[in-house]
């Protein structure tokens, strides 16, 4: 096996992340440095960016696509996508009403404890209580992506209000 080589086995989940553990400890101390290689580059290849803390992924042309830093920022300058065909689905419900719950949601600003930076949000266990799909198992992180379906919920519901509302003028002008 080639030092860029790594094998990751198909096994139950313990060993699993053992390998994965192996073979990123194995890129760090391999593939790592405060430069990226300039030979033998493939697309898909990882390296650890000593200099910046970053474990980067090699697109075909540059690392620049890809990054996870020592903070666990992940930064994408392409095109985040999740899966969401039908194919990968069963039980597919119309999720209704969804306006009281976007009303008891907290937005918040705050100030990350491990970087001291500030950001808005909202408050992973606050938010398990009224959207449990949308937060992590352990409810220490908010699956943002997820409150979009909550959030067309609400704005579909308060367009029927306003749809109900100009109707009922339009029949209160008439009489």
């Amino acid at each position: 096996m080639a030092t860029h080589d790594y094998s990751i086995s198909n096994q139950a989940f313990p060993a699993t992340r053992a390998d994965i553990n192996n073979a990123l400890t194995a890129i760090k101390s391999s593939n790592s440095g405060a430069a990226a290689p300039t030979t033998t580059l493939v697309a898909g290849q990882l390296f650890y960016d000593t200099a910046n803390t970053k474990m980067q992924v090699y697109n075909g042309s540059s690392f620049n696509d890809v990054a996870l830093d020592a903070s666990g920022n992940l930064t994408v300058t392409g095109t985040l996508t999740e899966s969401s065909s039908i194919q990968y689905k069963t039980a597919i419900n119309t999720l209704p009403n969804q306006l009281d719950n976007v009303m008891k949601l907290n937005p918040v600003s705050y100030v990350k404890k491990a970087t001291g930076v500030s950001e808005i949000g909202f408050i992973a266990e606050e938010v398990q209580k009224l959207c449990p799909n949308a937060v992590t198992e352990d409810a220490k992180g908010v699956q943002y992506s997820r409150l979009t379906a909550v959030l067309v919920s609400a704005v579909q519901e308060l367009k029927q209000q306003l749809d109900d509302q100009a109707l009922e003028i339009k029949e209160l002008k008439k009489g």
